[in-house]
């Protein structure tokens, strides 16, 4: 069947979730069940790609970001399993026009602290130090937010994070690629003169050391995407919930 003349093509999202051991939380399940519904209402296609039994989440997540270049996705949204959120929350931020938008959360911790880290500039212009407290970011959106909302910063989590597949295809060809652990097999092992076997993914997500401390795959994509010209935005009406065998809350620690 033809498509009718005119017609706007679906907008389609990848929606993806590193799960060591299969295992993902009820609340995670809950929020994204009814967001998939909403999603599906606003005209957008959403797929969700689970990573079952990958062991390091920066391998995980190149493997869902490059399956999101490969197959033509217009966005790529990073949800981690023990996230929950208010449902239209994850289209709010795929309405969002810029490149790389991103909610917040808490991290595990008391007191609650948040997972961003804003432009050094505006935290000095404030005279504001780590940790990032929820005080902290209405400082922060207060002062420096865009007549939009969305607050311009140096780092953000991949908890609920938002990325344009443009961004991704366009930085691809200057990263590097390896052979996807998870499709490397015995052969390998038995014949380590053959040749290497498996799927090739780019890695959007480094870790290592920079400036002399080890940093995490949310911050090493964060810092490629300032090396290639992106900006990086917080939507500070975005912040979802940390749950665990506690779940914790942004403002009053546990709920």
């Amino acid at each position: 069947m033809r498509a009718r003349a005119g017609a706007r093509r679906r907008q389609r999202l990848l929606i993806g979730t590193p799960a060591y051991g299969g295992q993902v939380l009820v609340d995670y399940v809950d929020s994204l069940v009814h967001e998939i519904e909403l999603l599906r209402r606003a005209g957008i296609d959403a797929t969700v790609a689970f990573t079952r039994n990958v062991s390091l989440v920066q391998i995980a997540r190149d493997q869902i970001a490059t399956r999101a270049c490969e197959e033509g996705f217009d966005r790529l949204a990073f949800i981690d399993g023990d996230i929950s959120w208010t449902p239209g929350r994850l289209l709010h931020l795929f309405r969002r026009s810029v490149e790389v938008v991103a909610g917040t959360y808490p991290m595990k911790a008391f007191p609650p602290r948040l997972v961003f880290n804003p432009l050094p500039r505006h935290a000095q212009a404030l005279g504001l130090e780590p940790p990032w407290s929820p005080d902290a970011l209405e400082a922060l959106a207060r002062r420096f937010s865009r007549p939009d909302g969305l607050l311009e910063v140096r780092h953000v989590g991949t908890g609920i994070l938002m990325i344009q597949t443009r961004l991704l295809r366009r930085m691809r060809g200057s990263l590097p690629r390896y052979l996807n652990q998870a499709t490397r097999g015995l052969q390998e092992v038995l014949r380590p003169q053959a040749k290497p076997c498996g799927k090739e993914v780019t890695q959007f997500f480094p870790v290592g050391v920079f400036r002399r401390r080890l940093q995490s795959e949310d911050w090493g994509f964060c810092n490629l995407c300032h090396r290639h010209g992106a900006r990086v935005y917080l939507d500070p009406a975005v912040v979802a919930r940390h749950v665990g065998a506690l779940c914790i809350d942004a403002r009053s620690g546990c709920a």
